[in-house]
């Protein structure tokens, strides 16, 4: 008994001689980031030194920090330990992002000294101290608004050491920018016109007028669907008239062929006649010859006519099933139906609305087409996949109805090994360095000598970033990439690469907080609101997940076409969120809809940075066999125009347990030089059992070669 009071007592000895040292502690937080290399080191340690002159019997503890606590060391406040302490300083190596959730304003100090510029993303900048806080400060960008809020509040002093007429001597000039887009037949309306390397956009009005600001010597990037995208430098003039050429001039001279020699047999897929050959998986056709002169009805028409598709006398041709119940999502296993390249208003098992396509007369079709699976019905999305019919009417056929220039695709009917292994890692210079080197340290070396030659390339950062991931050092991955973050603060697709390399690292905090201030800067990209949706779940904040989606079904019954693009994807990731998690949200929350679950074997989305970028994208079956969907201006007009103006840049996939086999996903990075020139990332999530208990979720992140050649990023077995 005695021996357990001398316990208690020591205990509580040891408890208050650390509050004690606390109370007697000055903590000094020295901000390492990469934005604060540019720091004048000399000024800001002349007046910590002034600051620290008053607190001579106090200890000093001094934090390191950048995206996280780098390193920390203790002091006395005297010249000998000031002058260690200056070496020590003189000897950082900048790095990384600045997260100010890492450190602690609330630790019983005596005094607190935030040496740093106040520049973070998020909303993680504190607000409150424990104990007075002097900031000190000597960079050109710096968030002085913050830095003083913080030292008022906690009855400390801010300390700005820049030289402000040096800033106001090197400030910016915006000049007005105007002009008029136009082509051939006459001013162009909704043509996008943005500064390259910034926010700064608008669009042309209905006669193609726009005006907006930026400085002399910026890139002015114009682009509209069918257009050719055009640069222009802004030189010592204000005006600038713009004429757009059409994308698809050339188009005849893009044709690739069979090898074989035997005669050509085509169908056509709503683009135009396309060989046989070509299609990568079996087509079944029939034509008007096949159809019977006394059908009355196009069900008529359809019915035994194609193996694997059924219909009943007493439905509408747009109630046929295709891919079999088992294949429905949501209840609903209505086909597609395709009329002269135009997709019809799809009718609903699960809701019962019907569009019904009993106008269409049997005697004026010359063909029906069937596609069928995976690879089939890629061309249409996620819209086909339980299975499309196409139907082409003799106007069409003849030419006279509202047929475009159709447009020859051809490729080889049997996947032959064409795309390349995408390589581990992006040829450049500064990585065939790094790769010299024998131990980590030697790396980390060798990339801070490197960044001083190549840091200002956009994919520096990312790049170098996925090269540390093959010495498993998911610190530094992370660390490395957080400066793209700093450096990129306001270009998304960049910021939105960087949140995909967080995921595929499994920095999920990190991915939420990137996310979470890209949904700040665009709240009108619905991209934007997906992506953190999604990034809550996999970081296990449930009930933000929830509140985020409810948020969107809120925005949609306001009449938002916002998220029209991505209702689909939506409504899976709602209902997985429930599934999942279902025990811990608060379930007067959860929309009733959304309470019944979604299940896949596999569902596999495809994302990518920038929704302007255009890519085919090459399915191939464990049979050899490949479809290419081909996300361009020519072949997906309305779908790219729908993407830019909602802000989504999503496709996903499906695959059942008859699926057997090597899938392989191949892309090819196309388009023209202007756009080719920033880095395309790609992330690939593949869920296996989705919407069960046994759910899992890899996610990789890649960046397609800007060489034009096809690449191989994703292999998946069924």
């Amino acid at each position: 008994m005695k021996s357990h009071w001398i316990v208690t007592f020591l205990l509580l000895m040891l408890v208050s001689w650390t509050g004690a040292q606390n109370d007697t502690e000055v903590v000094v937080y020295y901000d390492t980031s990469l934005s604060m290399q540019e720091r004048n080191t000399f000024s800001e340690f002349d007046q910590l030194q002034q600051t620290l002159s008053s607190y001579t019997s106090s200890r000093l503890k001094v934090v390191q920090f950048s995206n996280a606590i780098n390193q920390e060391d203790r002091y006395a406040i005297n010249p000998e330990d000031l002058a260690r302490l200056s070496s020590d300083l003189q000897r950082v190596i900048y790095d990384g992002a600045t997260d100010y959730s890492v450190i602690n304003l609330n630790q019983s100090a005596l005094l607190y000294v935030l040496m740093t510029d106040g520049r973070s993303l998020g909303s993680n900048w504190p607000q409150t101290a424990d104990a007075p806080v002097f900031v000190i400060n000597s960079t050109e960008r710096r968030n002085a608004k913050a830095l003083q809020a913080l030292a008022t509040a906690t009855k400390g002093q801010y300390i700005d050491l820049f030289d402000a007429s040096k800033e106001a001597k090197e400030a910016v000039v915006l000049r007005t920018v105007s002009g008029v887009v136009y082509d051939n037949d006459g001013p162009i309306a909704e043509a996008t016109v943005r500064v390259r390397n910034t926010t700064v956009s608008t669009t042309s009005d209905s006669q193609g007028n726009f005006t907006l600001e930026a400085p002399q010597g910026a890139v002015l990037v114009v682009s509209f669907t069918g257009k050719k995208t055009r640069g222009i430098r802004i030189q010592d003039r204000s005006n600038y008239d713009i004429n757009m050429d059409y994308l698809d001039e050339n188009l005849e001279e893009v044709i690739l062929t069979a090898t074989s020699g035997t005669e050509e047999q085509t169908e056509d897929l709503g683009l135009g006649e396309v060989d046989k050959r070509s299609l990568g998986y079996a087509v079944q056709s029939i034509d008007e010859e096949e159809i019977s002169a006394g059908d009355t009805d196009i069900v008529q028409s359809v019915s035994g006519q194609f193996s694997g598709i059924n219909v009943q006398n007493n439905q509408d041709l747009s109630q046929f099933v295709g891919r079999g119940i088992a294949q429905s999502i949501q209840g609903d296993y209505y086909g597609l139906i395709v009329v002269d390249g135009v997709p019809m208003q799809k009718s609903n098992s699960r809701t019962g609305d019907i569009f019904s396509l009993a106008n269409i007369d049997p005697q004026n079709v010359a063909d029906i087409t069937v596609l069928k699976g995976l690879a089939a019905t890629n061309r249409w999305g996620t819209l086909g996949r339980n299975g499309v019919i196409l139907i082409k009417t003799k106007a069409f056929a003849s030419g006279s109805g509202n047929k475009g220039k159709e447009k020859r695709l051809g490729t080889t009917a049997t996947y032959r090994g064409g795309a390349q292994e995408l390589a581990a890692l992006p040829k450049a210079p500064y990585i065939e360095v790094l790769k010299q080197a024998t131990t980590i340290d030697e790396a980390y070396e060798a990339y801070i000598a490197q960044r001083k030659i190549h840091g200002d390339k956009s994919s520096f950062f990312l790049d170098v970033a996925t090269y540390f991931k093959g010495w498993e050092n998911d610190y530094l991955s992370a660390k490395i990439v957080s400066n793209t973050v700093e450096r990129y603060e306001k270009e998304i697709p960049l910021l939105r690469a960087t949140a995909y390399f967080y995921q595929d690292i499994g920095a999920m905090k990190e991915a939420v907080q990137l996310y979470e201030y890209i949904l700040e800067l665009e709240p009108s990209q619905a991209q934007s609101y997906r992506d953190l949706a999604v990034a809550y779940d996999l970081a296990g904040s449930y009930e933000k997940a929830l509140e985020l989606h409810n948020r969107i079904v809120r925005l949609k019954q306001t009449g938002s076409t916002l998220f029209n693009g991505l209702q689909e994807s939506l409504t899976y990731d709602y209902k997985n969120l429930v599934a999942q998690h279902g025990s811990l949200l608060d379930a007067s929350k959860i929309q009733p809809k959304y309470q019944s679950n979604a299940t896949l074997h596999k569902r596999i989305v495809v994302e990518w940075n920038e929704p302007s970028a255009e890519f085919d994208l090459q399915i191939v079956n464990p049979q050899q066999r490949f479809f290419t969907w081909s996300h361009t201006r020519t072949a997906e007009s309305q779908r790219m125009m729908q993407e830019t103006k909602q802000g989504y840049a999503l496709e996903e996939y499906f695959l059942t347990p008859k699926d057997q086999g090597t899938w392989m996903f191949n892309m090819k990075r196309i388009g023209d030089p202007g756009v080719m020139n920033q880095p395309l990332y790609v992330k690939i999530t593949v869920y296996s059992n989705f919407g069960q208990p046994n759910q899992k979720e890899e996610i990789r992140m890649v960046q397609l070669p800007d060489n034009g050649a096809m690449a191989t990023v994703l292999k998946i077995i069924v």
